[in-house]
């Protein structure tokens, strides 16, 4: 085997374990909760009463056309993630490895982008930053889009830079875009990039048939998303939550923005450079900004015949990358999960420096220090239980996104309680969907001979949205387990007497209070939840003590006949 080859190997197996290892270790807290939770059953449905969704509009009688999207992103993730739970189970893993394949996929992409655009050594050198860099193994190892966009975007640059030598490779660039946008509309970004290289070096092959071809196929690959707006535009007069915005529509119907409150062109400028400080490492940083000064300095200083020769095509797509990423970024706003699509345009954009320098041996050592120091940095902020030192020096601000404080004990603990069981008792869904959901959900558990239980599961108002949706919520919606906040729950009570649950049947409850060791909505627990766990304590009923990784108690579940 060539050593080279094997470099590849190890520096592909390096990056999977930094994407894999513990890869359910981080708690649910974050927008990949709404993807998660829907991906299950594939339901655009995620108890947001200020961003209701279509099914909830046409409860009763459901469009077809609402199976082809989402109301507020494109469906590939959903599906994507819905076919690994469907095989590994409702969990973590299960819907954040297809972000650590991809992310993963992603590093022998820039590989071959590197060795295209430069030589193999360049591919080499710019993959193993990647492989280590700490930005990228975040975004591999939560179930957000972009990890998949990323990948795309690279995929789809490779095909158009070797459409200059095989126009074919345009029916790979209508494929790549089509699968891109319909994972995130801000794949977009991808076709002025193109075409203004395309422009600048080979806009004779806007006349190759394959260019037409490879647009076809982009468009029939995105026209579940172009079917599903149009009939919504025709049912209610808007499209979906990203377009509308895009428009300008600003639909009644969603009276919350979440992610649009993104401030002044000139406040996203400005607080752009601060992301960027916060969520790489400055080692990393100062090893680009010296890399990248250096390469547009060294093509300067060539003697040019015209414009065109300035820099050479490889460059061209490179410092466009970087221009159109970085527009879009400040466009959408410099969100930490948006700056990371600048990860591998920098790695390639350093992989050629360290390529250039590894002439002189001297400099060699400076090269294995810095993928040396951010291997440890990696560490720090994505695989440490607890990270060491300060943001940024030590570990990035993303560490913060991909934590464990002990919600996943949670879910542990109630997969073992109701282990092999089955409702008795249901409590009504407000819609008729849902109702659908739950009664073949009941066939199901029926079917396996799961034994029926009396159970109600009440929860303390304080817990944290997100992962209230992922570890309880999709308990309720999925599985029919009766799941009430406490607020709800003794409203209940105090409409119809202290009896009523259990004489509607329910023979055991269980009853959540979190401490200030796990994230909450507030500060602490509720003084509602706070007095009947006291109360019950002083009943003796059954306690059990969740505790997290670090061993602190993180929930006090009681047990109690209601």
């Amino acid at each position: 085997m060539q050593t080279k080859n094997l470099a590849l190997i190890l520096i592909i197996l390096l990056g999977t374990f930094l994407r894999v290892y513990h890869l359910n270790q981080g708690d649910v807290l974050g927008d990949e909760a709404l993807l998660g939770f829907r991906s299950v059953g594939l339901t655009d449905f995620d108890e947001a009463p200020k961003q209701t969704t279509p099914l909830e509009w046409f409860d009763g009688n459901i469009p077809w056309w609402t199976k082809l999207s989402f109301h507020d992103h494109p469906p590939l993730v959903f599906w994507i993630q819905h076919s690994f739970i469907s095989v590994s189970g409702e969990t973590a893993w299960a819907f954040r490895l297809p972000s650590a394949i991809f992310g993963i996929a992603s590093i022998y992409l820039l590989y071959l982008l590197g060795k295209s655009l430069y030589e193999k050594k360049v591919g080499l050198l710019a993959a193993l930053l990647l492989a280590v860099n700490s930005n990228h193994v975040y975004i591999s190892r939560i179930g957000l889009q972009e990890s998949y966009v990323i990948f795309f975007i690279l995929l789809t640059i490779y095909a158009v830079i070797r459409t200059t030598k095989n126009p074919r490779f345009f029916l790979l660039v209508g494929a790549s875009l089509g699968l891109g946008l319909l994972t995130k509309y801000t794949a977009i970004i991808l076709i002025p990039l193109c075409l203004v290289y395309l422009l600048i070096y080979n806009r004779g092959l806007f006349k190759s048939r394959f260019f037409y071809f490879g647009a076809g196929i982009a468009l029939l690959i995105v026209s579940p998303i172009i079917v599903y707006n149009l009939m919504l535009y025709s049912a209610v007069g808007h499209f979906d939550f990203q377009l509308s915005y895009i428009f300008g529509q600003h639909p009644k119907i969603w009276q919350e923005n979440p992610g649009k409150q993104i401030g002044s062109f000139l406040e996203r400028l400005t607080i752009f450079p601060t992301r960027l400080f916060l969520t790489y490492s400055p080692f990393f940083l100062i090893s680009f900004f010296s890399g990248l000064a250096w390469l547009m300095i060294s093509r300067v200083r060539k003697k040019p015949r015209n414009i065109k020769d300035k820099t050479t095509p490889s460059d061209t797509i490179v410092f466009l990358s970087l221009t159109f990423l970085t527009i879009l970024i400040i466009a959408i706003g410099p969100s930490y999960r948006f700056i990371t699509m600048l990860a591998p345009v920098m790695a390639l954009t350093l992989g050629t420096t360290f390529a250039a320098v590894t002439a002189k041996k001297m400099l060699n050592g400076l090269i294995f220090t810095a993928v040396g120091i951010e291997i440890i940095y990696s560490i720090n902020t994505n695989l440490a239980l607890s990270p060491r030192g300060i943001v940024p020096w030590a570990y990035a601000a993303t560490a913060e996104e991909t934590r464990s404080y002990g919600y996943h004990q949670l879910a542990t603990y109630f997969n073992q309680e109701l282990k092999n069981l089955m409702p008795a008792l249901t409590l009504e869904p407000r819609y008729k969907f849902l109702n659908d959901l739950q009664t073949k959900s009941l066939a199901e558990d029926l079917s396996a001979k799961k034994l029926r239980q009396a159970i109600m599961i009440i929860y303390d108002d304080s817990l944290q949205s997100f992962a209230q949706l992922w570890y309880l919520d999709r308990l309720q919606v999925y599985k029919a387990w009766p799941v009430l906040k406490l607020q709800t729950h003794q409203s209940i009570l105090a409409q119809n007497g202290e009896n009523y649950f259990r004489s509607a049947g329910f023979s055991r409850a269980y009853f959540i209070l979190p401490t200030k060791a796990v994230p909450l909505k507030s500060n602490s627990p509720t003084s509602q939840g706070l007095s009947l766990a006291h109360n019950l304590q002083i009943a003796q009923q059954p306690l059990a003590i969740l505790k997290n990784d670090k061993n602190f108690p993180t929930f006090y579940i009681y047990k109690f006949t209601p």
